[in-house]
C-alpha cells in the first residue's frame, strides 16, 4: 500500500491548488480549451475555472456523507476515491499509529467478502480478543498455544486477500490507501461497467469491516516501522524533528505510531476507532471519469447510504502549541553521511501566509536558477543538495523546513549558517520582479503530468473538500497566489524564518571513543 513518505515527498496543498488551476485549460478539465491568446493573460484561468465548477456535482446522501462527481467521458474508466478525516494528529499516546493500522485492516475484508462462514468466524475472533487481554507481562501470542489453535481454526474460513483480489480481477489499477496527519484515504480506478460492484464493496467495508488477521498485521507494521524509522537516518530526523518542534500538540505524534504502542495494539481498539471517525459527516468520496452510469445516485445511497447518520459530536483536538521562544536542536547519530533539518512554525489556510509560501518554495528551491542551488550547490559548493518542504499537516499550524546535505568536508553547522544567512537576506532584500514571476508560473504548472488523468483530479476534489469543507476554496487561493508580491516573502521571512522560531536536528556518525592516554601496554 502507498504511504505517504514523511517527510520530503510532503506536498503542502497550496502548491496543488496552483497546479490544478494550470492544468485546466491544457488537459481537458472543461468543456472546451482556452484560446492560446487568453493563456498569455493573467486572469486566463477564470473562465475555465467557472465551467469547472459548474461541472463539479456535490450530492449529499440521506445520512449527511458527500459526494463529488466530475464527469469526464473521453475513455471508460474512473477514478474513486474515499477520504476519511482521521489521521495521526486525532491520537494519543499509548494508541499512537492506529489511524495507520486500520488504513491496513480495511483490506482484509468484511462480513461477506474474505469468509467462507462469518457466523463460526466471528466468536472466533472474539475469542482471539479475550486471550489477548489476559495474556500476561512478557507473554508472546504469536506462539502461545491458545492463540495458534484459533487462527488453524480460522484459517480454513478465512481468505483476507478476497477483497483485493476482487478488485483486481475487476481490472483495477492504483489500488492504494494513504494515513497522514490530517486523514486516510482509499484509492482505485476502474472500467466504468465496474461502478456497481465498486459501489458495493467500498459501502460494505465502511458498514460491515471485519478486522481479520490483525495480529499479523501488527506484526507487519512493525516492521514497516523498523526499517521505514528505526533503522533509516531520514525517518528518525523526521521523527526527532516533530517531537522536538512540537511539545504539546498532537502533530509531534509518529503517523506510523511508536513501537511500544503498536506492540500493545488490540483488534478491539483498531473498532472503536472506526466506530468513531467513519462516520457519515465525516467522508468524502470522490468520483472522476466516465460516469454517465444508469442510477448512479440511486446505486451511491443503496451503498454509502447504509452507514448510520452519527448522532454524537465529532472528538475535538482542542491542544494548541505554544509559541516558541528560541531555538531547539537535537543530534540524531546514525553511521550515515550528515545531514540536518532547520524548521520554522507556519499558518496554515485560510491564513494567506500559507500561500505565499508555496510561492517561496519555488524561488528557494524550483529548478537550477533558484536560491539553494545557483548558491549552495553551484556557486560555493557548500552542498550536495537543498530542497525546502512543509509538514506535517494542513489542519493545524504546520512546519516551514530546509532539508540539506553538506558536501564532504562542510560541516552541518557551516551550511545550516548559510542556509540561515540566505533567509536573513530575504528579509532584507526583495525577490526581483523576474524572479518572482517564474516562480509564480513554474507553480502553475509543475504537477501537470500529475493532475492530468482523473485520479489527480479526484484527489483534489476530495482533499478541499474534507479538511476545507469546499472544495471550491482552490478559487481563493489561486487569487491569493496570483497577488502575492515581494513584500509578502519579506513579512513572512521577518517573522516565521527566524532563530528563536527554529528547530535543528542534525544527522552525525556516532563519536569513536578513544583510548585514555594513561593506557600502558606490557607492563612489568
Amino acid at each position: 500500500m502507498k504511504r505517504l513518505n514523511q517527510f520530503c515527498a510532503v506536498v503542502c496543498y497550496a502548491f496543488c491548488v496552483t497546479f490544478c488551476f494550470a492544468l485546466l485549460p491544457l488537459v481537458g478539465f472543461v468543456n472546451g480549451p482556452a484560446s492560446s491568446a487568453q493563456a498569455e493573460q493573467g486572469d486566463s484561468l477564470t473562465a475555465p475555472l467557472r465551467r469547472l465548477e459548474q461541472g463539479v456535482k456535490r450530492i449529499t446522501l440521506s445520512n449527511g456523507l458527500r459526494v463529488l462527481l466530475y464527469n469526464r467521458p473521453q475513455v471508460p474508466i474512473f477514478s474513486a476515491q474515499v477520504w476519511v478525516k482521521v489521521g495521526g494528529v486525532d491520537e494519543q499516546v499509548g494508541a499512537t499509529g492506529i489511524s495507520h493500522l486500520l488504513e491496513h485492516m480495511a483490506f482484509k475484508g468484511t462480513t461477506s467478502i474474505g469468509t467462507k462462514d462469518y457466523s463460526r468466524e466471528k466468536p472466533l475472533l472474539e475469542e482471539l480478543e479475550q486471550l489477548v487481554v489476559s495474556l500476561k507481562p512478557g507473554e508472546n501470542l504469536l506462539t502461545h498455544p491458545e492463540y495458534l489453535r484459533i487462527n488453524t481454526e480460522l484459517s480454513k474460513i478465512v481468505d483476507d486477500n478476497a477483497f483485493s483480489r476482487t478488485y483486481q480481477q475487476l481490472g483495477a489499477v492504483g489500488l492504494n490507501a494513504a494515513t497522514s496527519k490530517d486523514y486516510t484515504m482509499y484509492d482505485v480506478s476502474l472500467p466504468t461497467e465496474a461502478f456497481p460492484v465498486w459501489c458495493r464493496m467500498e459501502g460494505d467495508r465502511l458498514v460491515n469491516p471485519v478486522f481479520r488477521q490483525f495480529y499479523k498485521e501488527r506484526e507487519v507494521v512493525q516492521e514497516e516501522r523498523r526499517s521505514r524509522t528505526d533503522d533509516n537516518p531520514s525517518g528518525l530526523s523526521y521523527e526527532a524533528l516533530l517531537s522536538t518542534a512540537y511539545w504539546v500538540h498532537p502533530n509531534r505524534l509518529p503517523v506510523i505510531g511508536w513501537s511500544t504502542d503498536l506492540k500493545r495494539m488490540t483488534a478491539t481498539q483498531v473498532a472503536e476507532l472506526h466506530r468513531t471517525y467513519y462516520r457519515p459527516d465525516n467522508i468524502v468520496v470522490s468520483l472522476v471519469g466516465d460516469l454517465e452510469v444508469e442510477g448512479l445516485e440511486e446505486k451511491l445511497e443503496e451503498c454509502f447510504g447504509q452507514l448510520p447518520r452519527a448522532t454524537t459530536p465529532l472528538p475535538e483536538v482542542r491542544v494548541e502549541e505554544p509559541k516558541q521562544n528560541g531555538e531547539r536542536s537535537v543530534v540524531v547519530e546514525f553511521d550515515a553521511e550528515p545531514s540536518f533539518i532547520i524548521a520554522y512554525h507556519k499558518p496554515v489556510y485560510p491564513d494567506p501566509t500559507d500561500v505565499h509560501f508555496s510561492v517561496l518554495h519555488e524561488v528557494l528551491g524550483g529548478g537550477r536558477s533558484s536560491l539553494f542551488n545557483k548558491e549552495l550547490v553551484l556557486g560555493k559548493q557548500l552542498a550536495t543538495s537543498v530542497s525546502s518542504t512543509e509538514a506535517p499537516g494542513e489542519r493545524f499550524p504546520s512546519l516551514f523546513a530546509a532539508v540539506a546535505s553538506p558536501r564532504k568536508g562542510v560541516s552541518n553547522e557551516r551550511l545550516r549558517d548559510e542556509v540561515q544567512a540566505l533567509f536573513d537576506r530575504l528579509k532584507r532584500e526583495a525577490v526581483p520582479a523576474s524572479e518572482l514571476v517564474a516562480a509564480k508560473r513554474r507553480v502553475q504548472v509543475s504537477l501537470i503530468a500529475g493532475l492530468a488523468d482523473n485520479d489527480g483530479l479526484a484527489s483534489m476534489l476530495a482533499r478541499f473538500e474534507l479538511l476545507q469543507g469546499d472544495w471550491r476554496v482552490f478559487l481563493r487561493m489561486y487569487e491569493t497566489l496570483l497577488q502575492t508580491t515581494a513584500e509578502d516573502l519579506m513579512q513572512l521571512s521577518q517573522k516565521y524564518l527566524t532563530i528563536n522560531n527554529r528547530t535543528y536536528v542534525r544527522v552525525e556518525r556516532p563519536k569513536v571513543p578513544q583510548k585514555s592516554s594513561d593506557s600502558r601496554e606490557g607492563k612489568s
